[in-house]
This record gives structure tokens, C-alpha cells and sequence, in this order.
């Protein structure tokens, strides 16, 4: 099922051309994280699918609907900009407030909510005194209120140490595990996407320009060693009995690219002597999901 499909959205501020004909497509359980510089117009975006912008062109289709779109739109929930939550409520006032302000008559929501974020024994305790982790959380909460099929979050480990980090990561994938709830994600920590993403968007300039599953970015990332050699025709046929020709990828100057294929220099020097081929060169490297992001761009600025 498509939880978010949208086809030639166009979006103008003044002079600038914010949205540049954007058909993302986001399927029911994914985790899709959108990925691009400051400015890329990830905020727009995320803003256009849950109605705080307009756009000039283009259309926006929710849970497979586009007729009902913002009767479709009150099953997201979203973390866009941080909340205003008030510090001398405590959590569970502040979530009661948002609850009865959105008309959600369970009461029993907001409980639910800071149990899922791991609040549930903080929730009287006053928000002046809450950590910023326990904020991003609480704001985590209220996006839940109402028990959403897509949560949209834009940044929202913004300004948190390396722990509330890690506990951001792993309620997210609980909840998207437990609760089957499709995320629309961004943040600028690329490590902390690598890890929970199902899917990868490029963004660049307004344009959506790149698209790759988990499975396409593993391949392209990860561990993988470079060698030179005199003849790597003769090389890949070699090393073809060890790994996957796949996993095998002949450059210029001589050079080969192993990927996913771990092991020390003496014994690729082995296998290559038993065929009469003399390596030149080994080196090991290791491409996080940072730096395939940061050459594709490059390149695409350098087009």
C-alpha cells in the first residue's frame, strides 16, 4: 500500500523554486529517510505532505486517497519544528492539553503515548525540568497521540547527546516494528539514517534526484579493499572463485574494488601469486553512508 504518493510537486517562494517536481512514493512499514543538504527542501516537503504549506503544482496522495486528503492527514503524526510544550506543566498535562486541543476523546492515549517513549515514570515531573533527550521524546510522545499510521519527523535527535541518540534510533525502529507505523524521516547524523533506514531519498536543490533501498545502499557502502595489479582481467578470474563477480568492479589505472570481502593483504597476495599475478597496491576502506552522499553530490554539482 502507498502511505505517501506524490506526483509533480511544485512548491515557489518568491523567486526561488523550492519543490522541484517531486514524485516520492513511501509504502506502508518503510522507514524512508530523506537525505540532503540545508536547503535541499527536505522541510518543505515534509511540511507540503502534512498541510502546513501549499504547493502551486502537483498533487498529494495519502493512504492510497486523494479525495479525503485532509480527512488523511489526521492520521500522522509529526515532530516538523520543536513543540510548544509549557514548562510548568508537567508531561502528562502538557500531553492532555495537546489531547483535548485535537479532540481526541480516549484519555487513556496519553499514557499509552509516554509509555511507548519511555516516560511513563516522568510524566509528573515538570517539563522546566525535563533533559533535552527527554524533551525530543515527550515531543516523540505527542506525535503519537492519536495512534498514527505515518509519522513524519523532521530532525528529531536535533541537539541531543550520543545516548539520547541511540534511544531516539531504537524507539523508532520499535515502533515502526511493533506498531507497523510508516516513517518519513530526516536528519543531518547520516549514521543514525544508515541504521534504521528500509529506504534512501536524495534530495538536492529542490529536486529529489536518487532513490535506493537498504539493501542498493549496502552494496554501495561498507567495507571494501582496493588493489592494483598488471593484469586485472586475469585477477577477477581468480578471484572469482572467493567471492561474488559480483561484488567485483574493475577501475582505471589497473585498480580493483572488492566489496564485501574482508581479508588481510598476505592472503590476497596468495591467492594472486598461485595465478602469476603480482599485486601492486592494497589498501582498505571503509564508505559510510556520509560519504556516498557527499560524492554524489559533488557529482552531480560538478555535471
Amino acid at each position: 500500500m502507498e502511505v505517501i504518493k506524490t506526483k509533480q510537486l511544485n512548491k515557489y517562494f518568491k523567486k526561488s523554486h523550492v519543490l522541484k517536481d517531486i514524485n516520492l512514493t513511501v509504502h506502508k512499514g518503510e522507514i524512508c529517510a530523506l537525505i540532503g543538504k540545508n536547503g535541499a527542501g527536505k522541510t518543505t516537503l515534509m511540511k507540503a505532505i502534512i498541510g502546513l504549506t501549499n504547493c502551486q503544482s502537483g498533487a498529494i496522495t495519502l493512504f492510497g486517497d486523494q479525495e479525503y486528503l485532509k480527512y488523511n492527514r489526521l492520521r500522522i503524526g509529526s515532530i516538523i519544528e520543536t513543540p510548544g510544550f509549557y514548562p510548568y506543566l508537567s508531561g502528562l498535562e502538557n500531553l492532555e492539553y495537546f489531547r483535548i486541543q485535537r479532540g481526541i476523546l480516549e484519555k487513556g492515549v496519553v499514557e499509552e503515548s509516554l509509555k511507548m517513549v519511555d516516560l511513563y515514570d516522568e510524566r509528573h515531573k515538570k517539563i522546566g525540568s525535563y533533559s533535552l533527550g527527554m524533551k525530543q521524546r515527550l515531543g516523540l510522545a505527542l506525535a503519537l497521540l492519536g495512534s498514527p499510521d505515518l509519522l513524519i519527523l523532521d530532525e528529531p535527535t536535533n541537539g541531543i547527546d550520543a545516548e539520547g541518540i541511540v534511544e531516539i534510533r531504537n524507539l523508532l525502529v520499535k515502533i515502526n516494528q511493533e506498531k507497523h507505523i510508516t516513517i518519513l524521516i530526516s536528519s543531518h547524523i547520516l549514521a543514525e539514517l544508515a541504521n534504521i533506514g528500509t529506504k534512501f531519498c536524495f534530495m538536492h536543490k529542490g529536486a529529489l534526484i536518487k532513490e535506493v533501498t537498504a539493501t542498493q545502499l549496502q552494496e554501495m557502502t561498507g567495507n571494501r579493499i582496493i588493489i592494483q595489479v598488471e593484469e586485472p582481467k586475469a585477477a577477477v578470474v581468480s578471484l572469482e572463485k572467493y567471492m561474488d563477480f559480483n561484488n567485483i568492479e574493475i577501475q582505471p589505472n589497473h585498480k580493483i574494488v572488492l566489496k564485501e570481502f574482508d581479508v588481510s593483504k598476505n592472503i590476497l597476495e596468495k591467492i594472486l601469486i598461485q595465478h602469476d599475478i603480482k599485486l601492486n597496491s592494497f589498501t582498505k576502506q571503509s564508505v559510510t553512508l556520509e560519504d556516498y552522499f557527499l560524492e554524489f553530490i559533488k557529482e552531480e554539482e560538478n555535471e
